[in-house]
Parts: structure tokens; sequence; C-alpha cells
């Protein structure tokens, strides 16, 4: 699913008020995580934000044929994304 790109994420936060750019440590919860590519997507925008950041994703999804995809679409991001997957 497409909601908005990586540019526009980083813009909404950034007009939102979001400052991260001298924290180290983000963490963010996705609640109904789908596919996980919205999780993904607003992940890479952060990181857009503050490239020296680690990052915590959370997800939750009740589908258990959602789930799998979360862990391999995670898996090729960059070694600074720390995903935790609760259900």
């Amino acid at each position: 699913m497409f909601i908005l790109s990586e540019n526009q994420f980083a813009d909404l936060l950034t007009h939102g008020g979001l400052n991260i750019s001298n924290e180290t440590e983000v963490s963010f919860l996705d609640i109904g995580a789908g596919d996980g590519e919205i999780s993904l997507r607003l992940a890479q925008s952060l990181v857009q934000l503050n490239s020296n950041i680690s990052l915590s994703v959370y997800a939750s999804e009740s589908s258990y044929i959602m789930q799998g995809g979360h862990n391999t679409l995670f898996k090729f991001i960059n070694n600074k994304f720390s995903f935790t997957f609760h259900f």
C-alpha cells in the first residue's frame, strides 16, 4: 500500500514539529502494520532526517499471513534498524 513517499513523510514530520537532529535513539509503534510497507517508509524517512539514529520499530498485526512478510521486509535495511515484531 502506498500512502506517502519517504520525502513526504519527512516533510510531514518536520512541519508537525518533530526534531530528531539531536537524538541518538528513536522508536515507533505501528499498530495493524499490514505488510510493513508503511513502517518501512516511515523508518526510512526518520533516517533521512537523521542518519545517525538507532531506530527501533515495533509493529503489531493480527493477520498471520501479513505477519510473515515483516521480518523479510526489514532484513535488507541498513544495520542501524532494530526491528522488533510483537503480536
